[in-house]
């Protein structure tokens, strides 16, 4: 799963229900919001983090960063 989506990811993660996360092995996300609304990335992480990923994230610029997950 690959996910570029201007601010979209929280809503499009969310809304995922896990037997979709189950499916996948391989998440790249470039997530925005990073300074502004940390809360989100948490909760990305968390909900990531629940389907049996280990997550590794980079900062970028600008208010965002990426993220990278695997089974």
């Amino acid at each position: 799963l690959k996910l570029d989506c201007e601010g979209a990811e929280y809503e499009i993660i969310e809304s995922l229900p896990s037997e979709y996360l189950d499916k996948i092995q391989n998440v790249t996300i470039e997530y925005h919001l990073a300074d502004s609304r940390p809360d989100l990335v948490d909760n990305l992480i968390s909900k990531i983090k629940q389907s049996g990923f280990k997550i590794k994230t980079r900062e970028h610029y600008n208010d965002m960063g990426f993220l990278i997950a695997k089974k």
